[in-house]
């Protein structure tokens, strides 16, 4: 039963990942960041309405395009790295125990 509850909990925790990237990158920011990620970040600060998941409610958040790029790239990797979790599960219960 516990691989069962593990593949619940990492399919919701993808799930909510996913939809938070998702929102974040549905809402289109205030300014443009910077086209070249080579450009040096000059600290101005770019603001969106984000949806925290279980609420309705929107709030503006403002950060600097490094840390909305730095954000990104943590969603992606924990979505990544639920995947694995959940594609190991499934497969040590298709196998069996060993």
């Amino acid at each position: 039963m516990r691989g069962k509850s593990v593949v619940v909990f990492a399919f919701t925790a993808s799930a909510a990942l996913l939809t938070q990237s998702a929102s974040a990158a549905a809402d289109p920011p205030a300014t443009q960041p910077a086209a070249s990620p080579l450009k040096a970040d000059t600290g101005k600060r770019i603001c969106r309405e984000v949806t925290p998941t279980g609420t309705r409610m929107s709030k503006r958040v403002c950060r600097t395009a490094d840390e909305w790029q730095h954000d990104s790239d943590e969603a992606r990797r924990h979505f990544q790295e639920s995947q694995e979790t959940i594609r190991d599960s499934l497969n040590q219960e298709r196998d069996g125990p060993r």
